[in-house]
């Protein structure tokens, strides 16, 4: 019982229609067990078949949900599993999972280390993990991590962007009592952090880099598409940290 409570499972979700990370997703699940025995995977309805096969097939438990935004499938992820008995759990979104597994998976054992320190884990990239993404993206980001970095009270920015977390049982219960931003990057650690008092930590790590293949969902867009998409992201999650503290 001890080390079940002790244990941190990886939670996640994946939109993709044309099954894009499925080679990756192969490769990368030979490693993922090796650190997550256990796992639970949210999956749009429209998402190509083969990602749950191949995520059953490591052992892990899979739901299908609509296809409303990413704010509504991590919020769905967490209801799917809020009755298990875990105490603490790792969020990452599946694809950056993957990039991890496959560039730097010795990192994983330090980060579970580090979510069961806190209530709230902000799990972010180093220097050299955020310049291996597109300009598009390392521009706007700043932007948000900075703003997000204000509103949380830290002199030194913070990367709220990388879709990566870690959280214990009680977190979890308290995030979904409160979330309801369509992007959850800056609301989740807002909410526990300002609203509810809770301990929040960071980490940064070399894992959560960016791989074309692997981390690129804007393939059909034109450059200038790009900009617009990661700049409108950029607003809404900053729009988040600013108003999350005075929403409850």
């Amino acid at each position: 019982m001890g080390d079940n409570l002790n244990e941190v499972v990886f939670i996640s979700v994946m939109h993709d229609p044309k099954g894009l990370l499925l080679k990756n997703l192969r490769l990368g699940l030979n490693v993922l067990k090796n650190y997550y025995k256990k796992g639970y995977i949210a999956l749009s309805e429209s998402t190509n078949i083969g990602l749950k096969e191949e995520l059953e097939k490591a052992g892990y438990t899979v739901f299908t949900i609509e296809k409303k935004g990413v704010g509504y499938a991590r919020r769905s992820i967490l209801r799917l599993v809020k009755n298990t008995e875990h105490t603490y759990y790792h969020y990452c979104d599946l694809d950056r999972m993957i990039t991890w597994c496959l560039t730097e998976p010795k990192e994983l054992e330090k980060v579970k280390e580090c979510i069961r320190n806190f209530d709230y884990l902000i799990i972010g990239r180093t220097k050299k993990a955020f310049n291996t993404h597109p300009e598009a993206w390392i521009e706007t980001e700043k932007i948000t991590n900075k703003i997000f970095s204000i509103e949380f009270g830290e002199q030194e920015d913070i990367d709220v962007t990388a879709g990566s977390c870690g959280f214990n049982k009680s977190s979890l219960l308290k995030i979904l009592k409160r979330s309801s931003a369509p992007t959850t990057d800056a609301e989740w650690p807002m909410i526990i952090k300002k609203i509810e008092k809770g301990k929040v930590g960071s980490i940064k790590v070399d894992g959560l880099k960016y791989i074309r293949d692997i981390n690129n969902s804007e393939f059909n867009k034109t450059p200038g598409e790009e900009w617009l998409t990661r700049l409108r992201l950029s607003y809404q999650i900053s729009q988040t940290a600013v108003n999350t503290k005075n929403i409850f």
